[in-house]
């Protein structure tokens, strides 16, 4: 007969590295005690999380790559005009 276990369940955080997780706080739990994990990914469609993104646009890209980048945006603004809706 296999042997029922009782388990609690709480929400945390972590980041994948890999194959390890690395969790926002320490869990309190035993070295070797065993868990289940159920992986949900963190949403990123968040108001915040579209802003962070957005941040990131030109990181790493020369002051040049930037100004060109922004001229093709203004030319094709020019190209397809203001839209009305």
């Amino acid at each position: 007969m296999e042997r029922e276990t009782k388990m609690t369940a709480r929400g945390i955080r972590g980041v994948v590295h890999g194959k390890t997780i690395v969790l926002e706080q320490d869990l309190g739990l035993p070295d070797g005690q065993e868990v289940k994990v159920e992986v949900r990914t963190a949403r990123t469609d968040t108001p915040d999380a579209i802003l962070a993104l957005a941040a990131q646009v030109f990181d790493g890209l020369s002051e040049a790559e930037i100004v060109e980048i922004e001229g093709v945006h203004f030319r094709r603004r020019e190209f397809f005009g203001t839209r009305e809706r």
